[in-house]
C-alpha cells in the first residue's frame, strides 16, 4: 500500500511546501548535472539551472520571484 502524501491545510504553508519542492527540484537538478560528468564551470551550471528553473516554473512567473525579491 502506498502511503498518500498529505497536502498542507492552509495558503502560507501551502506556498512554503511549494517553495521547498521548488528548491529540491533545482537542487536535483544541480546534482544530476554535476553527476553526469559535466565540464561546466560554476557560472554556466548556475546559467543552466536558471534557464531550466525558467522553462519548469514558467519565465513570468520566475522573472516575477526575481523582482519581488530584489
Amino acid at each position: 500500500m502506498t502511503k498518500r502524501r498529505v497536502l498542507p491545510q492552509n495558503q502560507e504553508s501551502m506556498l512554503e511546501w511549494l517553495e521547498q519542492r521548488r528548491l529540491a527540484l533545482i537542487a536535483a537538478y544541480r546534482a544530476a548535472l554535476l553527476a553526469d560528468g559535466t565540464s561546466m564551470t560554476p557560472a554556466q551550471l548556475d546559467e543552466a539551472v536558471e534557464r531550466w528553473t525558467e522553462f519548469a516554473i514558467g519565465r513570468s512567473t520566475y522573472r516575477e520571484r526575481h523582482r519581488m525579491a530584489s
